[in-house]
């Protein structure tokens, strides 16, 4: 049996002469965006946000790899709810979170990790071929949600190449040499 030794730092010509990846194959992200459902409420022309209203929350990449989506509530709910229930998903509404009881959530609150609770499906990873948005549905709300602020996050590996022309070729340094 044999020990092939081709890992970042060696001298394989897998991985540019053992300089590491150079982050030529594209990088792992964060995708994040703060909802505020006031603002929501202004978007939608003034009209209060009702069950199957679907806020789209982040711009997702062609050929991405989703490794986890979800939401932290940063301030809490205001309205006259008593039953909200979001989703997170894409063209499957409830792909990475299912009825998340924001009325009900604390300041701080995480959508809980997949697998973990069920209220959380367990599709993920995820792969988007094509550009696409991760959203956020109000599944359920038997009142008015007037204001509050989520932070709607994705972590994802950016899986297309990253060409020579989005990378720095040149810096300031250069050009005042």
């Amino acid at each position: 049996m044999a020990t092939i030794t081709m890992s970042t730092n060696s001298a394989s010509t897998s991985n540019n002469g053992g300089t590491g990846n150079k982050q030529l194959r594209g990088n792992l992200v964060t995708l994040q965006n703060d909802i505020d459902f006031a603002d929501a409420i202004l978007q939608n022309g003034g009209t209060a946000l009702a069950a199957n209203d679907i806020i789209q929350a982040i711009a997702v990449p062609a050929n991405t790899l989703i490794l986890y989506a979800g939401f932290k509530v940063v301030t809490a709910m205001a309205g006259t709810t008593t039953d909200s229930a979001l989703h997170v998903g894409m063209t499957d509404v409830d792909l990475f979170a299912a009825s998340f009881d924001l009325d009900g959530a604390s300041v701080g609150a995480i959508t809980p990790l997949a697998g973990v609770s069920s209220e959380v499906a367990t599709q993920v990873p995820a792969f988007t071929a094509s550009a696409d948005t991760i959203d956020v549905e109000i599944h359920a709300s038997s009142g008015t949600i007037t204001g509050g602020i989520i932070r709607v996050f994705a972590v994802c590996l950016l899986l297309d190449e990253v060409s020579q022309s989005s990378s720095a070729n040149e810096v300031d340094r250069d050009l005042l040499a």
